[in-house]
């Protein structure tokens, strides 16, 4: 039994499934060999698996007599006192109430489905199956043949290997290890109907989480909110469910390169067989789980919902198995291909971040961009009374770390960090979230705010790019705190779903928004010029500093999102800088580290008509992820410069 701690006895020296190590080959084996130690294979007397048996000590299935019961070879012995029974008494005696099958049985009495304990010698065409290899056969019993699922390309993913794995790995060239072709099939929508399988009940979650993802179209925190955070599992079982789903995420593209340098057909892999090997691949190759555990565990997910791919599942981790020691196939200190691939990142990634930050900072931060974030908080001093509201915290015994004096960010306001994730789930913090006296949010996020809100109060600030209203709470509060009350503070967004989350949210919170502007930022004619204090511009972005909080980033985008990004970027600011009064300020933040977002935009500001009018106060680009000797905790990559309007 997996505890997913690794700690897992095994039933033989044999690898669980497939042929002895080394030789590869499907999890089962040919029943009535006695070589190898193969499920199913036991020669004779009770038998996990295999064909159904007789001897005279035991009425349970297994053995090697099949073919001499069968007329196939020499004459059954039986001890003294049996007799041999015909076909009507054998079949009485047969019992399947121990799940030796799986699948559900057809009206027609045939099982959709396999022997748990290998393949069958004969197989009846009401069986559904027309041999061992069912490659160039079509399955029978209602299920589509290989013909259909040739034009049925996955809608989401695509099924080239070049959209789905931007790195070009080449670390094993495809089929050089062997291959076979998909036996999966597609799943229907929603959550899929399993059949009993040993597979931990973590696992299960995760798969059906990924499964989520992709046929919704949504991220991580979704699906995880959706099928493990109000699980009735035990808490053991959601930790690794929720770590589990987000490395796979994290690193989908290397997952996948690897998957297909074992297949030599991986287009024709179904998109929740795939899911499933994503998951295995990331235990053998990231999270270093044993051998056989993640062999073991990776089949028994597949034959829960496609029984007829368990072969296939074998046969990729084993390959997969072999492959772990040569992994990730290059130095990682020389190579871009090889740091990309031991890190989960796509390969254009990579190349630009080595590019911009040099190898080593490179290696660093993606290194980094793959560790859990801490949790940073502050208190919403519009609704909560601060000094009690820590007093509180302590007496429940809710472990706090100050971290307002160990960063070197200007901070307006005190910042604090949870020692433990797992404080989110006490009772009064979880109230202070929901009603809004506590905001989570990341130490150079909070930072940020503080550098947009000016020393002096203005009269009127504008928000650009409020989204559902996280910044919008820490500006206020940077303003309670410098100035002891909120500022009249105007919000726009261009997204109608996102404003009305604001609303509620801002409300609940007790922060004032006057003016609430639903526009695009590219287009600000209908704004008087000169009419704000202060503006500040949270552009939209790639995001790479935050890999962290949100690892589905990486593999939703590619070089021309950022270059769309970082125009928008342009076009923005140069919209706000309009509405700046002569000594206003203007701040520009992002969340990345890519200059082509974030000082290359300034710097064509500066040198057109609108920005010749405005000077740079102060540039603030935390890098703390990339930094080789950080005091105090690591926090995420954003940037931001402020500027004043000068005529």
């Amino acid at each position: 039994m997996d505890n997913n701690n690794g700690e897992h006895k095994q039933r033989s020296s044999a690898p669980r499934g497939g042929r002895p190590a080394g030789k590869g080959g499907y999890r089962g084996g040919k029943p009535g060999s006695s070589k190898g130690n193969f499920r199913g294979s036991k020669p004779s007397g009770k038998g996990r698996g295999g064909k159904p048996g007789f001897s005279p000590k035991s009425e349970d299935r297994g053995g090697s007599d099949f073919k001499k019961r069968n007329g196939h070879g020499s004459k059954p012995r039986y001890g003294k006192g049996d007799k041999p029974f015909n076909k009507d008494e054998r079949r009485s005696k047969r019992n399947f109430s121990d799940d030796r099958r799986s699948g559900d049985r057809a009206a027609d009495g045939s099982y959709k489905g396999s022997y748990r304990g290998g393949d069958r010698n004969r197989r009846s065409e009401k069986r559904g199956f027309e041999g061992r290899n069912r490659s160039d056969h079509a399955y029978k019993g209602g299920n589509r043949s290989f013909e259909d699922r040739r034009q049925s390309p996955r809608a989401k993913e695509g099924t080239g290997s070049e959209q789905r794995t931007p790195n070009g790995f080449a670390g094993f060239d495809r089929g050089s290890l062997g291959g076979t072709k998909s036996l999966g099939y597609r799943a229907g929508q929603g959550k899929k109907k399993r059949s009993f399988t040993k597979a931990t009940p973590a696992r299960l979650l995760t798969h059906e989480v990924l499964t989520y993802i992709r046929e919704e179209g949504c991220y991580l925190s979704e699906g995880v909110d959706k099928f493990i955070t109000y699980s009735d599992k035990p808490v053991k079982e959601r930790a690794f469910a929720r770590l589990l789903a987000t490395e796979v995420v994290a690193r989908k593209g290397s997952l996948d390169e690897m998957i297909d340098s074992v297949l030599t057909n991986p287009e024709e892999l179904e998109p929740d067989v795939r899911d499933a090997l994503r998951m295995a691949f990331c235990e053998i190759f990231y999270l270093k789980k044993p051998d056989h555990v993640t062999v073991d565990q990776g089949v028994e997910v597949v034959r829960s919902f496609a029984p007829q791919a368990k072969g296939l599942a074998n046969f990729a981790l084993h390959r997969a198995v072999e492959m772990k020691d040569q992994f990730p196939f290059g130095d990682i200190e020389t190579s871009p291909k090889a740091a990309a691939l031991s890190e989960g990142f796509p390969l254009w990634l990579a190349e630009r971040l080595i590019k911009e930050l040099g190898h080593d900072e490179a290696l660093r931060f993606m290194q980094r961009s793959n560790n859990p974030a801490p949790l940073f908080f502050m208190l919403n001093l519009a609704c909560v009374d601060g000094p009690k509201a820590l007093s509180e915290m302590v007496q429940r015994q809710v472990k706090i770390v100050p971290v307002s004096k160990s960063i070197d960010l200007p901070l307006a306001f005190p910042v604090f960090g949870f020692a433990e994730r797992t404080a989110v789930t006490d009772e009064y913090i979880a109230k202070l979230l929901a009603d809004g006296g506590l905001v989570i949010s990341d130490v150079a996020a909070q930072c940020i705010a503080s550098l947009a809100m000016p020393e002096n109060k203005p009269e009127r600030f504008l928000e650009i790019g409020a989204g559902r209203g996280t910044k919008t709470i820490l500006l206020q509060n940077a303003a309670l705190t410098r100035f002891g009350e909120q500022i009249q503070l105007d919000t726009l967004d261009m997204d109608v779903q996102r404003t009305e989350e604001r609303k509620v949210q801002l409300a609940k919170a007790n922060i004032n928004q006057s003016e609430v502007f639903v526009k695009d930022a590219t287009n600000l004619s209908s704004f008087d010029s000169n009419s704000y204090d202060a503006v500040f511009v949270d552009a939209p972005c790639s995001g790479i500093g935050t890999l962290r909080r949100h690892p589905d980033i990486r593999w939703r985008m590619n070089e021309d999102d950022v270059a769309s990004l970082a125009a928008m970027g342009e076009k923005m600011i140069l919209e706000a800088a309009r509405l700046v009064k002569v000594g206003g300020q203007l701040t520009f933040a992002t969340c990345t580290v890519l200059s082509q977002e974030n000082q290359q935009v300034i710097d064509s500001f500066l040198e057109s008509e609108v920005g010749s009018g405005f000077e740079v106060v102060r540039t603030v680009s935390t890098d703390a992820l990339s930094r080789e000797k950080v005091t105090g905790p690591i926090y995420d990559a954003h940037f931001a410069c402020v500027l004043k309007r000068v005529k």
